[in-house]
């Protein structure tokens, strides 16, 4: 017993401490990989709140540009006939939309979805909560809703033809006036929230799984 010991304790604490080192370095590789998808995952959410602002922005500046608008649409119909109404836009001398104050294009937003996007292809999303990645999508989900809303109004006022009444026009201008108007307010105000909400799940470290 006395030669086994002296014969194999050696080697059994140089195995020991050979096991203790590799799982050692396994551990602190995998603190640091983890540090490193922590980083990552938060800065892509700084990113994305940034993204938001800008976007909050854009809706900001389309509400006032849109509601002024709606103002100058309101006060010239005051002065159109249900005959105008019928007539031929292009021949129609009463109202012309680009001859409003101050027109300056149909003023769709086109929102920014780069870093959301990028997001997701580079599976940041699966190092985050499900109610923060809730939170998110839905967020770019409504203005991916409002792209598509926008869309329509451009095609309608593109396919402006010889044969398209002043009504025709009217009722575009109305969609802008009210559906766009109302929706970019909406989203105004919902992004808004979204990325107070997100500010707070960073700051408190509530997007982990």
């Amino acid at each position: 017993m006395k030669v086994f010991k002296k014969s194999y304790l050696p080697h059994i604490f140089e195995a020991a401490m050979v096991t203790f080192g590799v799982l050692l370095a396994l551990f602190v590789n995998e603190c640091n990989e983890q540090r490193k998808i922590d980083n990552n995952t938060e800065q892509t959410l700084e990113f994305i709140i940034a993204e938001l602002h800008t976007n909050i922005t854009k809706f900001e500046n389309s509400v006032a540009y849109h509601t002024q608008l709606k103002k100058e649409i309101d006060s010239t119909s005051q002065h159109i006939t249900e005959t105008d109404l019928q007539a031929i836009y292009y021949s129609n001398t009463k109202f012309k939309h680009f001859q409003l104050p101050s027109w300056k294009g149909i003023g769709i937003v086109e929102p920014d979805n780069i870093v959301f996007e990028s997001a997701k292809m580079n599976g940041v999303f699966q190092e985050i909560n499900i109610p923060t990645t809730q939170l998110i999508s839905e967020a770019y989900q409504k203005m991916k809703a409002y792209d598509y809303l926008s869309e329509n109004a451009l095609e309608a006022f593109l396919n402006i033809n010889s044969e398209t009444k002043t009504l025709d026009v009217f009722r575009i201008l109305e969609l802008m006036k009210y559906d766009i108007l109302n929706f970019e307010e909406y989203l105004q105000n919902h992004l808004e929230q979204t990325k107070e909400e997100l500010q707070r799940v960073l700051d408190e470290k509530r997007y982990k799984k």
